[in-house]
């Protein structure tokens, strides 16, 4: 496959809930800053109550309709423009720096760049026990669904549009790029991980618990036999 077209349009999805809306606001900043002359979009797709509002920064806001931060993913792909999705997480704990990583690996021919952890020069930046739970499920993802991909559980990756439309994922809880690697990996399209630095988030509350564990093992064994 060759190279991609340098005036690709790139949409940035960020799904929100309840985070504070100056760290939210800053993080579009940054996102603008690095892709600079980049065709670009950010989308921001909020289930926040009351509704996130944004003053002073360049972003299509979504009220989230449905639940779980993988539909949130879906949803605000429906809004967006792009030849090229990017999702990241909207709590700071990807860098927008990080960014231009991935999209020169979809330049370069990929379908589906991952921003890995575990990748040689990738760094998790949170709690042992964090880290550890993180390496288990990734671990057991792996063996139960053959993914070869090191960091499957990351929420920092960009995907062509048309492949994304292809794959049709059906998420549960926010686990949405576990299903895209693993349908691509299926499927023979061409993936990659490079290495991010993985940040611990400065404001909030994480969404993930023991809830949410519990729904990734559900969404790795249904995986597993539905497709």
């Amino acid at each position: 496959m060759g190279r991609t077209n340098t005036n690709m349009h790139v949409s940035v999805i960020l799904p929100t809930k309840d985070e504070p809306v100056e760290e939210v606001s800053r993080l579009i900043k940054k996102i603008h800053t690095v892709l600079g002359k980049t065709n670009h979009e950010v989308v921001v797709v909020d289930k926040s109550k009351p509704p996130l509002k944004l003053k002073n920064v360049n972003a299509l806001v979504v009220l989230q309709k449905t639940n779980g931060l993988g539909n949130a993913i879906k949803e605000g792909f429906e809004f967006s423009r792009g030849d090229v999705i990017v999702v990241m997480d909207a709590d700071g704990s990807h860098r927008p720096e990080d960014i231009p990583k991935l999209l020169e690996k979809i330049r370069e021919g990929y379908d589906l760049v991952v921003g890995s952890r575990y990748t040689k020069g990738g760094k998790a930046e949170f709690p042992l026990y964090r880290k550890i739970v993180s390496i288990i499920f990734n671990l057991l993802s792996c063996l139960l669904l053959g993914i070869r991909t090191r960091d499957n559980m990351s929420g920092f990756i960009a995907i062509r549009r048309k492949i994304f439309k292809k794959l049709s994922p059906h998420p549960i809880g926010f686990k949405i790029n576990l299903e895209l690697i693993y349908k691509a990996e299926k499927r023979g399209y061409k993936l990659c991980e490079v290495p991010i630095v993985f940040k611990s988030r400065k404001k909030g509350k994480s969404k993930a618990g023991m809830r949410e564990a519990l729904n990734i093992l559900i969404y790795i064994l249904k995986l597993k036999i539905q497709t």
